[in-house]
């Protein structure tokens, strides 16, 4: 719709790979620390599940699986996991690879490549048991060539491979799904069929509001009493006011803080107008002090002449001698 349903901050540095579950629309994000974080826009900055994937190496890639119970992740610790993502969220199988792996992708039947340097793996069954060793391998010819990517090309037994002195595309017999679903997607559908297909997808898009970790909610059909359905109605009703009750009280308290900042500001101006109208007191004391001191010599001076004046003339005691 070309509108931005969520946007949250991992809090862990710059992500090192990023995958998609496609049945459910949960992302899959790698990070420095070993870390697998899974977002869905409805959480906001809190992470659906976090998952320790090697705990001595950044994530060097992942690759979920078709039908989304299988995430695959490799890292600098030179390793190859596999993990269940239907319920445990644990590690079903760990394998040894010569150097770390740049990247990894899941084909259609469930075939896990692996690119290693200038070299390509192919593993089969790989959820099933432990194998011993690679179903293919390939190696790019030349000594300078390095495997950048990865991907199975869908319906087809075709792997794609983009490395840096160009693209090839190998055969992996199997890999592909023979037998597809034309109402969900076909490979041979014309250009009208291509337009009304996108109008029909337009339309039929859900809400983001529906992304969640489980598969197969989308479609269940709710058989609760309607005074379950009223209650249920009225608390998720408490639960977003007492939401938007946190949110206000998160603003105010933020107020608070930009208004003691303020009071701090205006204590420190009224300190300093309060320091300089002591000081203007002080020099004004000191010169009231200063000219009733004066005042009171001009007056006694006064009052003494006034006293002498007619009994002592100065001027003629200076003539007559």
């Amino acid at each position: 719709m070309g509108q931005v349903m969520g946007e949250a901050r991992t809090k862990r540095g710059d992500p090192t790979a990023l995958a998609q579950n496609r049945m459910n629309a949960v992302v899959a994000m790698g990070h420095n620390s070993g870390e697998v974080t899974m977002w869905t826009p409805n959480m906001g900055s809190t992470p659906v599940v976090k998952l320790l994937a090697h705990a001595s190496a950044p994530v060097t890639s992942l690759a979920v699986s078709r039908n989304g119970h299988y995430l695959s992740t490799t890292g600098k610790d030179s390793r190859l996991k596999v993990w269940d993502l239907r319920n445990t969220f644990k590690c079903l199988y760990d394998y040894f690879t010569p150097a770390p792996a740049s990247s990894c992708d899941w084909s259609d039947t469930g075939l896990l490549s692996v690119s290693i340097g200038n070299q390509v793996q192919v593993w089969k069954n790989t959820t099933n048991e432990k194998q011993k060793m690679p179903y293919m391998k390939h190696r790019l010819p030349g000594n300078g060539a390095a495997v950048q990517g990865l991907k199975f090309i869908p319906y087809e037994d075709v792997l794609g491979i983009g490395h840096s002195t160009g693209y090839s595309s190998i055969v992996i017999p199997g890999s592909g799904e023979p037998n597809f679903d034309a109402y969900e997607a076909n490979p041979f559908e014309t250009v009208k069929q291509t337009q009304e297909g996108l109008v029909h997808r337009l339309l039929e898009k859900l809400p983001p509001q529906s992304i969640s970790l489980k598969l197969g909610e989308v479609g269940k059909v709710d058989t609760a009493s309607a005074e379950i359905k009223a209650k249920e109605a009225r608390e998720e009703e408490e639960s977003g006011l007492n939401e938007l009750n946190r949110k206000d009280k998160k603003r105010a308290k933020k107020m608070r803080g930009k208004n003691k900042a303020g009071h701090v500001q205006e204590s420190k101006v009224h300190q300093q107008q309060e320091a300089i109208r002591d000081k203007n007191k002080v020099y004004l004391v000191n010169e009231y002090k200063r000219a009733k001191v004066q005042t009171e010599s001009m007056n006694a001076d006064l009052e003494f002449l006034s006293k002498v004046e007619g009994k002592f003339d100065p001027f003629q005691a200076a003539v007559t001698g």
